[in-house]
């Protein structure tokens, strides 16, 4: 590898750090906000392949190496992110270290998951999308939503997991 693929690489990571900081910081939402950090990601792997591009006098080759390196980190970043940002599990570890040594009720656990934004935000998104009615009351699968809980069970059995979240 070059230092100025190295170089080039890490600008661009270092920016989109600071960018996807800054936004969240400025503007802070419950969502993960997938297609946003998609944009920040999009301009992090901009910026590297111009300053490749400058460092390099325009070695095409190079600078094709440096985008593509930085697609697959962006990629691996806003899955990592998503992952961390939306995981029940993470979020009971967090919950659970903020005890210290006392312990907590399982039905406490639960209640708190079950009266979460998560918990809301996710029945507000499968209803947007159109996986799911939302009524005062209760929640119902549509058709569309019913053929990917199929599929998604279909997958997991596939893969020798249940699915769970």
């Amino acid at each position: 590898m070059t230092v100025s693929l190295v170089v080039s690489v890490a600008i661009g990571g270092v920016v989109l750090l600071l960018l996807h900081v800054m936004v969240w910081r400025w503007a802070p939402d419950n969502s993960p906000r997938v297609i946003l950090l998609g944009l920040l990601t999009t301009i992090g792997i901009l910026i590297s392949g111009v300053i490749d591009a400058v460092l390099t006098n325009g070695d095409s080759l190079e600078v094709c190496a440096v985008v593509w390196i930085a697609v697959s980190l962006g990629v691996f970043y806003i899955i990592f992110y998503v992952g961390l940002a939306r995981s029940v599990s993470l979020t009971l570890l967090a919950r659970l270290r903020g005890c210290g040594a006392q312990s907590l009720p399982l039905n406490a656990l639960v209640d708190e998951y079950a009266s979460s934004s998560r918990f809301e935000d996710r029945i507000r998104v499968m209803h947007k999308t159109g996986l799911a009615q939302l009524s005062a009351d209760s929640v119902n699968l549509t058709d569309k939503g019913f053929k990917l809980a199929r599929w998604a069970k279909v997958l997991g059995r596939a893969a020798g997991i249940g699915v769970e979240g």
